[in-house]
């Protein structure tokens, strides 16, 4: 089983594929890191760089971590950098080798939990935060509607999330 935790940034992706991966006894994986490891220990936000040049190339190690993952990897939980699949072919692999889920969150919870971070530099110069995060999600839409099971985590707990997360699997695993 192949678990895909997809999402903007904010919604919790890696702390709950972290308690998700426990509760089903399956290797815990997230993708900034692997990419991070691929570009020699470099940061994401030094790998986008001060001007936001390096993203192309964040999005090529992004490419090869998927291209690496779907082919060498199985029995995992997997949490994915928020516009992972918004490239077509990122998706496609990773709707062929797992179950996509897509977390969500109100933009104000979004935005409470994000701020105005380096660690985030899709979000670093923003002005207006609620505006560009509103823009982004916008952009994201149609990638983000390409998930097998959505849930919104806004208000909730890691612990309630697993038990839901755990239950929409099994329903979904029985439906396919």
């Amino acid at each position: 089983m192949n678990i895909v935790l997809t999402g903007f940034m904010g919604t919790g992706k890696s702390a709950l594929g972290r308690r998700l991966s426990k509760a089903l006894g399956l290797s815990f994986l997230d993708t900034d890191r692997l990419v991070e490891e691929r570009a020699s220990g470099f940061t994401v936000s030094e790998i986008f760089g001060e001007d936001g040049s390096g993203e192309a190339n964040f999005r090529t190690l992004e490419r090869e971590v998927v291209a690496d993952l779907t082919k060498n990897h199985k029995d995992v939980v997997v949490a994915t950098g928020g516009g992972m699949v918004v490239d077509d072919d990122n998706r496609r692999r990773l709707r062929a080798w797992g179950t996509i889920v897509l977390l969500t969150a109100s933009v104000e919870k979004i935005v409470e939990r994000v701020g105005l971070s380096e660690k985030r530099p899709l979000l670093k110069d923003s002005e207006n935060l609620r505006e560009h995060i509103e823009g982004l999600l916008s952009d994201r839409a149609s990638a983000y509607a390409d998930s097998d099971i959505t849930i919104d985590t806004t208000g909730k707990g890691l612990d309630e999330l697993t038990e839901e997360i755990v239950t929409l699997l099994k329903n979904h695993e029985e439906s396919v």
